[in-house]
């Protein structure tokens, strides 16, 4: 699993994370704040999966103003989940 960040403004970031090879179809969300017992969903995303032979791609991508983002240190973090099963990735 990978997460990446671009600056596509100065007014604004670009937050994407991706799994590949995963069976079955797992789900990612994408949190944001300053510390995990204050995160909070980021909810305004793009998600695609995509099968293919080896398990299903799947790719989330969320377009972030700058001005929403708190004051100080923001940390974001994708989790990849597996429907009606206890697993989850960090």
């Amino acid at each position: 699993m990978n997460i990446s960040y671009q600056k596509p403004s100065p007014a604004s970031v670009n937050i994407s994370c991706e799994a590949h090879g995963i069976y079955p179809q797992p789900r990612l969300v994408l949190y944001e704040g300053a510390t995990k017992h204050s995160r909070s969903t980021v909810s305004d995303v793009t998600e695609e999966a995509v099968e293919t032979e080896e398990g299903f791609s799947i790719y989330l991508q969320a377009l972030v103003d700058d001005r929403t983002l708190k004051q100080q240190e923001t940390i974001f973090e994708c989790v990849l989940f597996i429907p009606q099963t206890e697993y989850q990735l960090l």
